[in-house]
């Protein structure tokens, strides 16, 4: 009875527009219990070694300009809903998208004094077909001379279609202003072809992959964000009590901005306009279709393996991922499938492997086992007619 109490609020308050708010933040962490304490927000580490939540309760990261639903407060947190991406609750087996984060991070709709028309309405995965015009959407970190932040890429800013300024709230005066963000930065939301989404969701993973002056985005636990490259090979492994984490010289900014593999391919796919709302790989793997033997593999396809997803780049057998520091990388990168798994060398074998259950063996970045997985073949996009 209890349980079900609990569903009705949430979704009384899900109703509720008095409970909308919006994140104020460029980046912002999401936990999956309250911390209890905001000075554990500034402690989370970037990414643990065995994945214990105790030493990193990221779940999810939320970008500025989303909107969540407040469902509960205390006195420095809120409990909050939000619309763009979902996890499968293995325990009750149900669509899960709650998380816990700083009430600071959130502004309530019921402050900003009637201009939510000013805030792109949310992706959301209960209505997976719903499009809007006049919304804009980052493809790489910029930062606002007149905010004074870097923005992350894929955040999403409503665009004034006279004047093609976009709308963007301040905190400090709590009213919005307009800003004008260059045209290469951004991909303008509008309908697009299955074809031209897949090619557009491979030339920003591309752009996100590329390293820069042998910098790259830093892989962080739960990290749904970019806002700027490290250098990944100097990383540390950090023993502190019975905690095992990983450290990135210079990234001590907190919230730690990053990919996690299956974040990798959220922000890619809602930017390219792909209905795509998978959190985790066990998710998505539920949620997706396997190829089947008359399917062509295709750029964009995914191959799933039990805790990891990873995006095929090309048929040349190119991938990319966000990978772990375990495995001697902690960045997001673009490798050949020669170079993921022991004695594969190109999608037909990763494809028999699909078909067949055989299990591969993965490999880390010196080419040692790590054990093996069998693996799924997933479309993320349909095949052409």
């Amino acid at each position: 009875m209890f349980f079900y109490l609990i569903i009705f609020f949430s979704l009384l308050n899900f109703s509720s527009n008095a409970k909308l708010a919006l994140v104020n933040q460029p980046v912002i962490d999401l936990l999956a219990a309250p911390a209890g304490s905001p000075a554990i927000y500034q402690n989370i580490a970037l990414a643990p070694a065995n994945k214990n939540l105790a030493s990193c309760p990221r779940l999810h990261q939320a970008l500025f300009n989303e909107t969540v639903n407040i469902l509960a407060e205390t006195a420095h947190e809120a409990q909050i809903k939000i619309f763009n991406t979902y996890f499968i609750d293995h325990t009750t087996k149900q669509k899960n998208s709650t998380y816990w984060t700083l009430k600071k991070n959130l502004t309530p709709f019921i402050n900003l004094d009637h201009n939510t028309n000013l805030i792109p309405a949310p992706i959301d995965y209960h209505k997976p077909n719903h499009f809007e015009s006049n919304i804009a959407t980052l493809k790489v970190p910029w930062y606002c001379k007149q905010t004074k932040q870097t923005y992350s890429a894929g955040t999403r800013f409503k665009i004034d279609p006279k004047t093609t300024l976009a709308y963007c709230y301040q905190g400090d005066t709590n009213r919005f202003i307009q800003i004008k963000i260059p045209k290469h930065y951004l991909i303008t939301n509008k309908k697009r072809s299955t074809q031209k989404q897949r090619k557009l969701f491979i030339d920003l993973i591309q752009s996100w992959a590329q390293s820069s002056h042998h910098k790259n985005i830093p892989y962080t636990w739960g990290g749904c964000s970019m806002i700027t490259k490290f250098s990944t090979n100097k990383f540390k492994l950090i023993q502190k009590d019975s905690l095992a984490y990983y450290q990135l010289p210079g990234h001590t900014a907190q919230p730690h901005a990053g990919l996690d593999c299956t974040g990798l391919v959220l922000r890619a796919a809602q930017a390219a306009g792909i209905p795509y709302f998978c959190k985790n790989s066990s998710t998505l793997a539920q949620a997706l279709p396997p190829i089947t033997n008359n399917e062509p593999i295709e750029p964009g396809d995914l191959i799933w393996l039990s805790g990891h997803v990873i995006i095929i780049a090309n048929l040349n057998g190119d991938c990319f991922e966000a990978r772990g520091y375990g495995d001697g990388y902690g960045k997001t990168q673009r490798i050949h499938i020669s170079k993921l798994f022991k004695d594969i060398h190109d999608l037909t074998q990763i494809k028999t492997a699909s078909l067949t259950g055989q299990p591969l063996t993965r490999i880390n970045k010196k080419g040692f086992s790590t054990g093996k997985y069998k693996i799924k073949l997933l479309k993320l996009l349909p095949c052409p007619n």
